[in-house]
């Protein structure tokens, strides 16, 4: 497989901060365009700044916690994962968190272990689409190497999704990303047909 270069903590660093972006401005759009979505056409014509006011949500939060815990110990540990999942929720949790992720945090802040509030939910864990939104610096961190990326996917998705669909959705993003990651800069009609048997 021909890979982007990835012989660094730094250049690794540096790719899921780029995906981190791309998460976060596509979030960021995506709340402003989800009030008023009948007005969003009109206002886009008119340009970005008639959405108002551009926030990012939960789901930027999370990923900013999985890009940070790359950071530091240059892979997943999920002991560490929710503590920061628990950490910038208790910092702003006005992120528009949903419901089961509130109460996860919630009950975790109390004193919970994360595992057995993880399990109960749904009565047999989350298949919801959160760890899936969270996951993209995963795949840029490690996209030389897929067996990684699905390891440490599953690794970001077990805390708060139980549920196999939950976590397969998660390893199937971070594995879109690291397939884009690693052809980024080529040309698309050269990276196109490695992306499709990547």
């Amino acid at each position: 497989m021909d890979a982007a270069p990835t012989d660094s903590h730094e250049r690794r660093i540096a790719l899921g901060r780029e995906v981190l972006e791309g998460l976060a401005t596509g979030d960021a759009l995506g709340e402003a365009c989800s009030y008023g979505y009948a007005a969003v056409r009109g206002k886009l014509q008119a340009g970005v700044p008639a959405l108002g006011s551009l926030r990012y949500t939960d789901d930027t939060e999370m990923a900013s916690a999985v890009l940070e815990v790359l950071i530091r110990l240059r892979g997943i540990d999920e002991d560490v994962l929710a503590w920061q999942f628990r950490r910038r929720f208790r910092r702003d949790s006005e992120r528009g968190y949903g419901k089961m992720t509130r109460r996860w945090l919630e009950q975790t802040l109390a004193g919970e272990d994360w595992r057995a509030v993880t399990a109960r939910a749904f009565g047999g864990g989350s298949f919801g689409n959160g760890s899936a939104m969270r996951v993209a610096p995963v795949g840029a961190y490690f996209c030389d190497d897929p067996a990684k990326v699905m390891k440490m996917a599953t690794a970001t998705a077990v805390v708060t999704h139980a549920h196999p669909e939950g976590i397969a959705g998660a390893v199937a993003v971070a594995l879109a990303t690291a397939a884009a990651a690693s052809h980024r800069g080529r040309p698309a009609g050269e990276a196109r047909p490695r992306f499709s048997i990547w």
